[in-house]
């Protein structure tokens, strides 16, 4: 049973553990295309392992829409490094413009 508990009680130390920050995003409509929304987030590992493989979430909301967008990671996060992911949001329509609050990130999970 102890040793059980301090399998338990040692998870912390090894399970990936990161802070995500929204970096920047801007609006833009590529020649010949559609309005859309370019997102990047910054993936700090903040944990004692290495993080192989996760998954960010953001979402957008507009004057006239709400937009999720998930970004898959893979390759690795060493301990203590940092990553820069990006997205492209194509909106609905091209009248849609990103509100006053802007991005923000919805979910995150790292294995």
């Amino acid at each position: 049973m102890l040793f059980s508990f301090f399998l338990l009680s040692k998870r912390r130390e090894w399970y990936p553990s990161a802070e995500v920050e929204i970096f920047k995003y801007y609006e833009y409509t590529p020649a010949g295309g559609s309005k859309a929304l370019h997102v990047t987030a910054v993936i700090h590992n903040t944990g004692s392992t290495a993080i192989s493989t996760g998954a960010v979430t953001v979402k957008a909301g507009t004057n006239a829409h709400e937009y999720l967008q998930t970004i898959g990671i893979s390759g690795g996060i060493i301990p203590g490094g940092k990553i820069a992911v990006s997205t492209a949001i194509t909106y609905l329509d091209a009248n849609d413009q990103i509100k006053s609050d802007g991005v923000v990130l919805y979910s995150a999970f790292f294995n």
